[in-house]
């Protein structure tokens, strides 16, 4: 029966919290905001569906496009992708913490920020762990942008 189950579940598309996922294979793929007018967007490593307990390891293509009021996002631990466009629109974004280690892959081929033209939101800073900082502004897509170590308060 969890072999039926497993297999009605994949690419079914679900809402949890703030956000739409779309099941791939054993991970979930947020593929678009649930409601509008978000300022502050935190996306979880994992979400559970069915009781269930799915990775969140990417974002779609324009998952968040045009939030013009998206100020600040928050990547989870295990986001190993960001689409095209996925933050295209959003011209107040000012601060996008990333979790996870290593830079998320992007295709390079249109902006993740900025406008469609790859302008990129004034002051728009993204924070990492200090470790990774060099990793980051030397991949593709990232190079370009700002990149700060992220500030720990024990």
């Amino acid at each position: 029966m969890l072999i039926g189950l497993a297999a009605f579940a994949q690419n079914q598309t679900f809402e949890s919290g703030k956000f739409v996922y779309k099941l791939s294979g054993n991970n979930a793929i947020l593929v678009a905001t649930a409601e509008n007018n978000l300022k502050d967007a935190r996306i979880p490593s994992s979400v559970k569906l069915n009781g269930v307990k799915y990775p969140v390891t990417g974002i779609a293509d324009g998952a968040f496009a045009n939030q013009t009021e998206l100020l600040s996002v928050s990547l989870g631990l295990n986001i190993s992708s960001v689409g095209d466009n996925a933050f295209v629109g959003c011209s107040r974004l000012n601060a996008v913490y990333v979790y996870s280690l290593m830079p998320p892959k992007c295709s390079g081929k249109a902006p993740i920020f900025g406008d469609a033209d790859g302008t990129i939101p004034e002051g728009l800073t993204i924070y990492v762990s200090a470790g990774s900082v060099a990793d980051f502004s030397n991949a593709p897509v990232w190079n370009g942008l700002t990149i700060e170590p992220m500030v720990t308060k024990f």
